[in-house]
């Protein structure tokens, strides 16, 4: 049955990376955010997000302006940072409104953050000359778009700086990247999120294990320790009130 109320040309249905993207030639490269510049890895996308803020100097009193349809992650770096995030309209095609950003740009307004939508790319070369012509910096989220590229550039090369989650495309338990094809990154100063973070980590890894059946005695023998872990990791959860998070997220 074809429902009116979306039009029918929306989202794209023709994947941009799919198995006869990677070609039958021995050896040939597929684009990715790898590609696009400098690149440091970092434990999350959130994280990258932080550090990406951090180095374009976004603090109090400064606007990120963000997709109003985008992921809880995506927003605790800008409050980690102090800033203040507003969200632009984003068209049924996933396109990011660009009459909206415009009505919404103030002398605070310092980042636009722009995201290629389920490894579908925006129109880059438009955003980025649209955030030459206001001066404003740009802030490209790969977190679905690993690979792929646009008009002949890897994703990730048009932002000032672009982030990458290995975590959603890849078998990891966690994983990002930080990537600037207009920036050195050698003087990003990564801080260890800590012993809490390691642990949680390591049970992360044993969960998802005991997920697929994989070292049932061991699962009975853990059982009662990741009950209690749940438990805890909840609880400091709920009393990070989002900035504690977002700290953590940033740093670790």
């Amino acid at each position: 049955m074809h429902d009116d109320t979306y039009p029918t040309a929306a989202i794209p249905t023709d994947p941009v990376l799919g198995v006869a993207a990677f070609g039958r030639e021995v050896g040939r490269h597929v684009a990715s955010v790898l590609d696009a510049g400098n690149v440091l890895q970092v434990t999350s996308g959130r994280m990258a997000i932080g550090l990406a803020l951090q180095q374009m100097g976004i603090g109090p009193g400064d606007v990120v302006l963000m997709p109003a349809y985008h992921s809880r992650s995506m927003v605790e770096p800008v409050l980690w940072r102090g800033a203040q995030p507003v969200f632009y309209r984003v068209q049924a095609d996933t396109a990011a409104d660009l009459d909206d950003i415009a009505a919404k740009i103030t002398p605070q307004v310092k980042v636009l953050v722009v995201v290629n939508y389920f490894g579908f790319p925006q129109d880059l070369v438009r955003l980025r000359a649209f955030c030459d012509l206001h001066k404003l910096l740009m802030l490209e989220d790969c977190a679905h778009a690993f690979m792929g590229s646009f008009a002949g550039q890897p994703l990730g090369s048009f932002g000032d700086y672009a982030i990458a989650s290995t975590m959603k495309l890849f078998p990891v338990v966690d994983g990002g990247c930080l990537v600037s094809a207009r920036n050195r990154l050698d003087g990003v100063v990564l801080v260890s999120a800590g012993i809490k973070f390691e642990i949680k980590t390591a049970f992360n890894t044993l969960e998802r294990a005991f997920a697929y059946g994989r070292m049932r005695p061991l699962a009975l023998l853990l059982a009662l320790p990741m009950w209690c872990k749940d438990r805890l990791w909840g609880a400091l959860k709920a009393n990070t009130h989002g900035h504690g998070t977002a700290t953590a997220g940033a740093i670790g």
